[in-house]
């Protein structure tokens, strides 16, 4: 396992403790709502929302209906993991 797949299962399981912690039970697929997600990541209510209208959003979803985006905790992971920077000296 690579040093990057280690961090990602350390990060899922963290996100997976996280949720755990505050009474969010994961979908089947471990997905958890657009609101969630936003908190996992840090960003405010609403900002995936934007970036999905906006044409931006990278991190995939499962759509639930008309206008509901559910987001993978492992998809989550992967992003925060992909966004860290290591300091190079």
């Amino acid at each position: 396992m690579s040093n990057f797949e280690q961090r990602v299962a350390v990060t899922l399981q963290q996100l997976r403790q996280w949720c755990a912690d505050q009474g969010i039970q994961p979908a089947g697929d471990g997905a958890v709502s657009e609101q969630v997600a936003c908190r996992l990541l840090g960003y405010s209510d609403g900002a995936l929302a934007k970036q999905h209208e906006l044409g931006r959003l990278i991190i995939p979803y499962r759509r639930l209906g008309p206008s509901r985006r559910l987001y993978r905790l492992h998809d989550i992971a992967l992003h925060i993991e992909h966004s860290f920077v290591e300091n190079p000296a």
